[in-house]
């Protein structure tokens, strides 16, 4: 609608301008040398037009003619590029099939006709691992960290495989770099701290995430206090008994009724000699959430207290709820491994906190 009405504004211009040109019409006289010229001003008008339009033909032709060797190279470019696509099309099609032979032919063609690209990359370093190549999967994955489009699942890739070979320190530094070009990936960043020891950086790295809005503060709150759990283990091990307390209240502060932070807790406040702080806090967490695992240690630490006050406390413990234990036990959520100690880690897979407390019939429990 806009160009018709452009169109008609150019065409009423047209006919004003024609109409005052031939109301008035003029006399021109030109000069050139020694020649003289008379002619009217409409003729030298339609003149000027003509050659306008000759002009702009003959620049559209040269124009053509000069850039006709680059488009042919472009068009040649954008077959190649097409080609190039299919091939991928193709590639992607039979890895998903499981064809890792035709994944790995069509990938090869796709690399002749594109070069070596990120996504050619990609496909490369799948169909490695495929294979069980580990060598050249590595290799592959490195190449990939130079280019932006696969730089982060090249640094997590790169992560896992170093962290499967224990090279934790190497593991960390490229999931450091993950985290940096994803902020929401915490948890490998997280999982290797806490396998270090780097009790300090763990905490720094969730309140920078937190800040970025990346997790949530219940999602900070319960990173916060596995860790604290974590090291207050370590260091109750290390016979800092007091400090290991510390840890242990840190991480009542972030999760007071997770049965992880409260048994250790109360295990810390025991060590201490504080047994009757233990007691209460087992009882306080198994009247809000009851727990078979709370029971059974309010249960051992009934039987450590003197024979007098037992009775009392196993009839305040018999009024308490009591959860069904038959066949629960911690388990993995990863590789559905079954313990019956609750830990950051799954002893079998070392997967990070996926540890859940679940029934399952003839578990097997380590």
């Amino acid at each position: 609608m806009i160009n018709l009405l452009l169109l008609l504004v150019f065409l009423t211009c047209i006919g004003i301008t024609a109409a005052w040109v031939a109301e008035n019409p003029g006399n021109v006289t030109i000069h050139w040398f020694d020649y003289r010229i008379d002619t009217s001003f409409a003729f030298l008008l339609v003149l000027l037009l003509v050659s306008a339009v000759v002009l702009a033909y003959a620049y559209t032709l040269i124009r053509r003619i000069v850039l006709a060797p680059e488009y042919v190279s472009n068009r040649r470019s954008l077959k190649r590029y097409k080609k190039g696509l299919t091939e991928l099309t193709y590639s992607v099609a039979a890895l998903a099939a499981a064809d890792n032979k035709g994944a790995q032919l069509h990938t090869r063609k796709a690399e002749k006709l594109l070069g070596r690209t990120p996504i050619t990359l990609l496909l490369s370093a799948q169909i490695a691992r495929s294979h069980g190549d580990e060598d050249k999967t590595r290799m592959l994955l490195t190449q990939m960290l130079e280019h932006p489009e696969t730089e982060y699942l090249a640094a997590r890739s790169l992560s896992d495989v170093a962290t499967k070979q224990q090279m934790l320190p190497n593991a960390l530094t490229l999931a450091e770099r993950a985290h940096a070009l994803n902020a929401g990936s915490l948890a490998p960043v997280l999982s290797l701290q806490l396998r270090l020891g780097l009790w300090q950086q763990g905490m720094i790295a969730i309140d920078k995430t937190v800040r970025k809005g990346k997790i949530t503060r219940s999602e900070m709150r319960h990173y916060k206090g596995i860790l604290y759990v974590q090291q207050g283990k370590q260091l109750l091990e290390a016979g800092q008994k007091e400090a290991a307390l510390a840890a242990a209240k840190q991480a009542l502060k972030q999760l007071p009724y997770f049965v992880p932070c409260v048994l250790f807790a109360a295990k810390a406040f025991a060590a201490n000699g504080q047994q009757g702080k233990a007691i209460s806090l087992l009882f306080r967490a198994q009247d809000k959430t009851p727990h078979a695992q709370l029971a059974e240690a309010l249960r051992n630490a009934i039987a450590r207290e003197p024979e007098n006050k037992q009775a009392k406390l196993r009839k305040k413990l018999a009024a308490t709820a009591q959860s069904d234990a038959t066949h629960s036990s911690w388990i993995c959520s990863a590789c559905g491994h079954a313990t019956r100690e609750w830990d950051a880690h799954c002893p079998n897979c070392a997967a990070f906190d996926t540890l859940e407390w679940k029934q399952r019939d003839l578990a097997f429990v380590d």
